[in-house]
């Protein structure tokens, strides 16, 4: 897998596909080695590139089925490294039967398990990521060193929020409390190779500590060269994989 560019969403929605049922049935023993007995039951939802799945793999967690490529790019090069702010990509595979000449190919990703935000939290998040259409912008912007322009934030989500009927002083700085934890998880992505920009409040969850952090990596993009190997969706893959991280727990202290 080389590096991903950005591609349009309606171009990865509308490529022609292998259907997820298709998918899921012709990979049945390795997605059911993972622990995906009853998907209908087990479905956590849909997206406009796939679905995801709650699994117990020692602990809850997500399988997720995914056609978009700078995803599978991203949980490759995030997978192992973890922090926090971004959500445990335990692993990633490659859906080899279903790239073809044509087709837009699958993936399938093993990940960590996050609740939703409050739909109050959420709210706020989403008021503050219409104010800019420019998902380029630099999150460090709430940093002291950059007062000014936090405080034009501030004065653009107190403007949102009056219109809105929101205006108190508890959600303006709730709301900038939101806006610098979405920075950090942002610039860990960077740090990491990954220009992240579909920020929204579904794509944003909470650990069980509070940690407000990216649950899914896609739409972003590599900004240096890389190239990563994807091993097969088989069942002799995921047994590997069920093997290191039970010998992962085993060393853990």
């Amino acid at each position: 897998m080389n590096k991903s560019q950005p591609s349009s969403v309606s171009r990865i929605t509308l490529d022609p596909h292998m259907p997820l049922g298709s998918v899921m049935l012709s990979n049945r023993a390795a997605s059911e080695k993972l622990g995906l007995l009853n998907p209908p039951k087990q479905l956590l939802g849909k997206g406009a590139f796939g679905a995801a799945y709650e699994i117990e793999l020692g602990d809850k967690s997500v399988l997720k089925f995914t056609r978009d490529p700078t995803e599978a790019t991203a949980c490759s090069v995030l997978k192992g490294r973890y922090d926090k702010r971004i959500v445990d990509i335990h692993g990633i595979w490659v859906i080899v039967d279903t790239h073809r000449p044509g087709l837009r190919g699958w993936y399938a990703v093993h990940r960590g398990y996050m609740t939703p935000m409050s739909k109050k939290d959420a709210q706020l998040v989403d008021m503050l990521f219409d104010i800019y259409n420019d998902m380029s912008l630099d999150l460090k912007l709430p940093k002291p060193s950059h007062r000014a322009m936090a405080d034009k934030w501030r004065g653009y989500l107190r403007e949102d929020l009056a219109a809105s009927g929101m205006e108190t002083r508890q959600s303006l700085e709730r709301g900038m409390l939101l806006l610098t934890q979405i920075s950090a998880a942002v610039q860990a992505m960077y740090s990491m190779g990954i220009d992240w920009e579909d920020i929204h409040s579904g794509n944003l969850m909470r650990r069980e500590d509070g940690t407000l952090a990216v649950a899914d990596v896609g739409w972003g993009f590599m900004h240096d060269d890389t190239s990563v190997h994807v091993p097969p969706f088989t069942v002799e893959e995921v047994e590997r994989h069920i093997a290191s991280m039970q010998q992962g727990r085993k060393a853990a202290p």
